[in-house]
């Protein structure tokens, strides 16, 4: 889903400062609203070890308290003033992070889960044969690892849920056929999890306490984040169509032909196009970050957002890490800091 660019010479800042216009009908366009001149300078203040390394992941809290992680078990703080980095002893890269609190973070990455308890980083030995590739963390007794379980040469590979539940994992397998999970999430609080699941094509099913169901919808799943589906178009090359699954499982239309776009886990409906970050609502896409120098791979808002403003994180190739704010309302402008050298 990432691909590589070179570094743009010059990067620089779109931003947007209009009201959303009130509602949609039209389902086979989505508008791009304007955007405004460039506002400030990019702030320096981490440099990548190598110019290779990138930052697959991003979680945060807060808005002075966000995790960054990446390729060699790299995993940096940002505490509101500049970035703490921690190096893990592993070659494996962090391709996942959660939380739950400042002292219950979690981080993924093939067969590697660690656990960030407010003083250290440690790591959780997972079941023998798991790989993982993604975590979602509840609560410290409710933290899920999804992936496969690998056999090492002897296929086939089967799609694999691990909950930890403060003591041990409670692992949940897929037997039916061979796959991996790619994503869990849960969707609507008290309700079942779902996870997009990969065999030859990509499925979405829903588990309800280690069964699980597959939802028969017309068309694959690409991403999802909260309520917001992305499905793939077969009547487009690569575009896909964004849904709201409800309470009841069913699939809202909200807006068609989103092209090369997926969605982030950013506890907020925001949209990336390879090197612009956009929000999206009522079927309407605004900027509000509208070129970066790298490839965005990950974003995040914090779990307890701000009272006029809501802060976003953002993490990509090459050590690229920022920070900024946006409005739901786009009153005001939104503006945003880089992180990096």
């Amino acid at each position: 889903m990432t691909r590589r660019h070179a570094l743009p010479a010059a990067p620089f800042l779109a931003i947007l400062a209009t009201r959303l216009a009130p509602g949609c009908t039209d389902l086979e366009s989505m508008p791009t609203g304007p955007t405004l001149p460039e506002t400030g300078d990019w702030t320096e203040l981490y440099t990548p070890v190598a110019y290779t390394e990138q930052l697959t992941s991003v979680w945060a809290m807060d808005a002075d308290d966000a995790w960054f992680g990446g390729s060699g078990g790299v995993l940096l703080h940002y505490d509101g003033r500049g970035i703490t980095r921690h190096d893990l002893d592993t070659w494996q890269p962090i391709r996942d992070l959660d939380g739950c609190a400042t002292d219950e973070v979690w981080g993924v990455g093939y067969h590697l889960a660690v656990r960030w308890d407010g003083r250290d980083w440690t790591e959780v030995p997972l079941p023998d044969r798991t790989r993982t590739n993604t975590v979602l963390c509840e609560a410290p007794d409710r933290v899920f690892v999804a992936g496969e379980r690998h056999y090492y040469g002897e296929p086939p590979d089967y799609p694999v849920i691990c909950r930890w539940t403060g003591h041990g994992w409670k692992e949940w397998e897929l037997t039916s056929g061979p796959g991996e999970v790619l994503e869990i999430w849960r969707p609507h609080a008290g309700g079942p999890l779902f996870a997009i699941v990969e065999d030859t094509t990509r499925h979405v099913y829903r588990i309800d306490d280690g069964d699980w169901q597959l939802m028969d919808w017309r068309y694959p799943p690409l991403d999802a984040d909260g309520d917001l589906l992305l499905l793939r178009n077969d009547t487009h090359d690569e575009p896909g169509s964004l849904y709201r699954l409800e309470p009841d499982h069913e699939l809202t239309p909200i807006c068609e032909r989103l092209e090369r776009s997926r969605i982030l886990r950013s506890r907020a409906p925001m949209l990336v196009f390879d090197h612009a970050l956009q929000y999206t609502i009522r079927c309407l896409r605004r900027d509000v970050l509208g070129d970066t120098p790298e490839d965005i791979l990950d974003a995040a808002v914090p779990r307890r957002p701000g009272p006029t403003s809501n802060t976003i994180f953002v993490a990509g190739w090459y050590g690229m890490a920022m920070v900024g704010t946006w409005r739901p309302d786009w009153t005001m402008p939104v503006s945003y800091t880089h992180l990096r050298a």
